[in-house]
């Protein structure tokens, strides 16, 4: 097959539980067959952590070993990567790769990550550590009143969009105007004017790109989600995380508030009783988390929807096409 001189992009989205690791491993074994170099680039934020394995359904060392993965196991818990830190190292790595006729599979379940890469993010601002923790101060002092108060003159527009309890979101706003002087409702009017599901205006406009959004109907869905919530137990999620804390971690660390950890801190500290009652709030907490991604990626334009599980033959002759293109 001939190789296409323009840089290809593999884009694969869909809730969790879905099979798209699997499925990133068999469209580069197939590139690979065909001649063609391509390397995956992870963006499920959870995975971007060395010390979580079973709760994030980190693929494995023999899906890793059959193509080359990127941005896998490349942070501590103490200290979370960010969008920008991603957005910053998928860029580089795309750039490199494009540069030598790599095609790259982008696979991940994080939407706000893939947004970030793929749109752009707001301007990022330079707030001094020193004003940030002034700021830290007053809100374990006197609460987000004060920041309300701030945003009253001088972004009525953010304090009119946010709920008054998103205080992160408030506490971001007032971050941002103290640092750029602008208010961050005209960044945020500026990114809905460009269209922030659109991806086929986004931030490599050189390259092709090929989105498969994965979707599996909600009955056969919610069956796998159960059944993946009672093998992280079987393979030993309990054990994982009583080691981390073990270890000196406190269990407050960011990434282990999420799905599947946050339930078995509550296990250990006896606010769950049995392993079973486990299973089905991790099931539970999991199936949110499937809708709300699902709802997020279904906006996103253009993309090819596919059931893993029955179209196979849909997604292969989508890329035997797009290779060709």
């Amino acid at each position: 097959m001939k190789k296409s001189s323009k840089p290809k992009i593999v884009l694969i989205t869909g809730p969790t539980g879905t099979g798209k690791s699997d499925w990133a491993v068999k469209l580069g074994l197939i590139l690979k067959e065909h001649g063609q170099e391509c390397a995956i680039i992870n963006f499920d934020s959870l995975c971007f952590y060395k010390e979580l394995t079973i709760g994030t359904a980190k693929p494995g060392a023999a899906l890793l070993s059959k193509v080359e993965h990127f941005l896998i196991d490349i942070a501590s818990i103490k200290n979370e990567l960010n969008a920008h830190a991603f957005c910053k190292q998928a860029k580089d790595l795309i750039k490199q790769f494009t540069q030598n006729g790599k095609y790259i599979i982008l696979v991940g379940g994080s939407p706000f990550y893939i947004r970030a890469l793929m749109k752009g993010m707001y301007r990022s601002d330079n707030l001094s550590p020193d004003m940030k923790n002034n700021l830290q101060e007053i809100y374990k002092r006197d609460g987000i009143e004060p920041f309300l108060q701030y945003l009253r003159i001088f972004d009525p527009a953010s304090l009119a969009r946010l709920h008054v309890n998103d205080h992160y979101r408030l506490l971001r706003a007032v971050e941002y105007n103290i640092s750029t002087e602008r208010p961050i409702s005209e960044e945020h009017h500026e990114f809905q004017e460009e269209g922030p599901y659109d991806f086929s205006k986004n931030q490599f406009p050189e390259s092709d790109l090929l989105h498969f959004y994965f979707d599996i109907p909600k009955d056969e869905h919610w069956k796998i989600l159960k059944q993946r919530a009672r093998l992280m137990i079987e393979q030993g999620l309990v054990l994982e995380t009583k080691a981390l804390l073990d270890n000196g971690y406190s269990g407050e660390e960011k990434p282990l508030q999420s799905v599947g950890y946050k339930e078995t801190l509550a296990y250990l500290n006896g606010e769950i009783a049995e392993p079973d009652e486990l299973a089905e709030k991790i099931y539970i907490s999991t199936r949110q988390l499937a809708k709300t991604q699902r709802t997020f990626f279904k906006r996103i334009t253009p993309k090819i929807t596919v059931n893993p599980l029955v179209d196979s033959t849909t997604i292969l002759k989508t890329l035997y096409d797009f290779m060709q293109a």
